[in-house]
This record gives C-alpha cells, sequence and structure tokens, in this order.
C-alpha cells in the first residue's frame, strides 16, 4: 500500500479566501496529495495587529471547504493549550496519522526570505518570519517536506535560490500563479462598501454578511453579537484532532 500523502497548510485565516483555496487545490492535484489539512492559527506571534476570534476565523474555513472531501478543516492548535508551534502539530499528525504517512507542509516563499522586512524584524533584529528561525526547525525539517509557492513579486526562481539557503530542509517550489487576493484586501472592501464576491467563496461571503465579521467599527463585530453565529461542536467535527499553526 502506497504511503499517504497529506498536505498541511496553516494559517490566519482573517478571513479565508479564494487564494487559499486555490492553493491547497493546486498543490493537492500537482504533487497528487491524498488530502490537504487547511489549519487555523490560534494566536499567530508574528501577527500584532487585530485578529478575529479564532472560532470564527474556524468557522469561515469550514464553510470555504464544503463540497471539497479532500480539503479538510483542522483546530488541533485551537483545542491545544498554551502556546502552539508548527513542529508541535506536525509531530502530533506524525503520531495520528498511519505509519509511513508523508507530511508536505505548505507556506509561502516570503518565509525563505533571508532578509527580514523592517516590519518582521524581532528583538536584536531577529528575523521573526524566516523558516530557519522557526521554533525546533530541525525536527520540523525531519518531519516532513516543504512546499513552496509564490507570492506577488516573489517568484519561483527567487524561491528557490533562496531554498538553497536551507540545505537541512526538503523543498519543493511549485510554480503556481500568484493569487491576486489577500486577507487584508478582503477587510479593506469590506471596510469601503465595496463587494468581495470575487475575493472568497460565496459561502464566507455570506457568512460574513450575516454575522457583520469586520464591519463594526471598521474591525470586527463585537465578540458578544457574534456568539449566536458560533458553530456547535458537531459542527467542527470533521478532523477535530487536527491543525498547523502560527510558526
Amino acid at each position: 500500500m502506497k504511503p499517504l500523502k497529506v498536505g498541511v497548510l496553516g494559517g490566519t485565516f482573517d478571513p479565508v479566501h479564494n487564494g487559499h483555496v486555490f492553493v491547497a487545490e493546486y498543490v493537492l492535484q500537482e504533487l497528487g496529495l491524498d488530502r490537504v489539512y487547511l489549519v487555523t492559527a490560534k494566536s499567530p506571534p508574528h501577527k500584532s495587529h487585530f485578529i478575529a476570534d479564532a472560532e470564527f476565523r474556524h468557522a469561515m474555513v469550514e464553510e470555504a471547504i464544503k463540497g471539497k472531501p479532500r480539503l479538510l478543516a483542522s483546530r488541533l492548535e485551537l483545542d491545544r493549550e498554551g502556546k502552539s508551534y508548527t513542529v508541535d502539530t506536525l509531530r502530533q499528525l506524525k503520531e495520528e496519522l498511519p505509519p509511513g504517512t508523508e507530511l508536505y507542509m505548505i507556506t509561502s516563499v516570503e518565509y525563505l526570505r533571508p532578509e527580514p522586512a523592517e516590519s518582521e524584524s524581532g528583538p536584536a533584529g531577529k528575523h521573526l518570519h524566516w523558516l530557519g528561525n522557526w521554533e525546533g526547525v530541525d525536527e520540523l525539517f525531519r518531519l516532513c517536506r516543504i512546499v513552496v509557492t509564490p507570492r506577488r513579486h516573489m517568484d519561483a526562481a527567487l524561491a528557490r535560490e533562496w531554498a538553497a539557503l536551507l540545505p537541512a530542509a526538503d523543498i519543493i517550489v511549485v510554480d503556481l500563479p500568484s493569487p491576486p487576493v489577500s486577507s487584508l484586501m478582503v477587510k479593506r472592501h469590506l471596510k469601503h462598501g465595496i463587494p468581495i464576491h470575487d475575493l472568497v467563496p460565496p459561502a464566507v461571503e455570506a457568512w460574513i454578511k450575516r454575522t457583520g465579521l469586520y464591519t463594526a467599527d471598521g474591525s470586527s463585530a463585537d465578540l458578544a453579537h457574534l456568539e449566536q453565529f458560533a458553530p456547535s461542536t458537531e459542527t467542527y467535527s470533521t478532523e477535530r484532532t487536527l491543525s498547523p499553526t502560527s510558526n
């Protein structure tokens, strides 16, 4: 029997948009994966701006992948106590999935960029985003193959150049068209009353309109108001034990 090939696409998903779904489906087909988990980050350490409540971000992921049986929503990090890192998620997946399962962590080329943008510098100038500085990176490289996709001006050629700086990692560069959408773009459209039907899946657009998320005070509706829209535990039953994370 061939080993199971599982993709892991983690993110804040604030909100999930067509680009996330496109990348998941493209990589799934290109690499012949059996499934891809979209895993919702609880509280990413590299995000300093406002982030919508994790349960609502995850609810939108559930909406986005309805009718796509090979894409699965995962809430592993949401259910894990304390701080969580990508390596924790990959370790748990290795333990819970069938023996011999091959993991493919899907990420953007920006995490291979060796020099930080001004907003990405941490204490003592440490590059917060760079994959080489992630928590438990040596173990992470042993647990999975890294699938890197282009983004904006950072193309596949640049990704391969940067990948060479991490020889310990097994990096696959998938040269796909960079989706012209971002979560920030979606929120800006909502703030200014611009339609978002071409940026997010229809079910996500309907969920945002129904709840008022991202519209109150230009950021997000009050959580007390949103509680009435919170999915039940049963809604989250699909692979409740799985989700990567925040690196």
